[in-house]
């Protein structure tokens, strides 16, 4: 048996453009240009991305408040499956399988729900719920006690934090190369794939 956790943007979900459009739809309202969004998701929070463009403290809430509408309004618009994760899903899930990401839960559910209505995901941690996270590196250790064993708990991102995260927990990182990591330099890995189907040769 392997524990088969997995981040969400750019991994399992081609959601970027979904996340920027809704950013820079939110700040807009209130004054802001917000750059720098596409290379920072699934590293920064949102909060994080607007603080790093100088948005006053007070105005956050209310802009991520207007995101997350924007964002459950309007994601079907240009949201769409990594391309053979269904499947691959379908086929792993006799495995304990699980998410580690720093989207809301609430966005998080409604988009596995849409996008993957027969998958079952026994662990769920996500930047809100069931703690703040603010390593990813804390949910994994968690599913590393469950799982009684590192060695068979494997995180599957397409960051470079999210490899050092898995690094960090003593677990295998899979670095899934056609994701939003490929923006990044430096990433150290222990598996890579160029496909989501090539993780049936890795997982079996």
């Amino acid at each position: 048996m392997k524990y088969i956790v997995f981040d969400v943007d750019g991994t399992l979900l081609n959601s970027d453009a979904s996340i920027v459009r809704c950013m820079k739809e939110s700040s807009r309202k209130y004054g802001y240009e917000v750059t720098h969004i596409r290379e920072n998701i699934g590293v920064k929070k949102l909060e994080d991305i607007l603080r790093l463009n100088g948005v006053d403290e007070n105005l956050i809430p209310a802009i991520i408040d207007d995101y997350k509408r924007c964002y459950e309004e309007t994601f079907h618009i240009d949201t769409t499956t990594v391309d053979g994760s269904y499947e691959v899903l379908k086929k792993l899930q006799v495995n304990p399988l699980g998410i580690v990401t720093f989207k809301y839960y609430r966005l998080t559910k409604m988009l596995l729900d849409k996008f993957f209505p027969e998958i079952n995901f026994n662990y769920i941690f996500c930047g809100d719920f069931p703690f703040k996270m603010t390593d990813k590196a804390e949910a994994l250790r968690i599913i590393v006690e469950n799982a009684g064993n590192p060695e068979i708990v494997y995180y599957v991102g397409d960051r470079r934090e999210d490899m050092e995260a898995a690094k960090r927990a003593g677990v295998k990182g899979i670095w899934a190369s056609f994701g939003l990591g490929s923006l990044d330099v430096g990433i150290t890995y222990d598996y890579k794939i160029d496909s989501f189907k090539e993780l049936l040769d890795i997982l079996g």
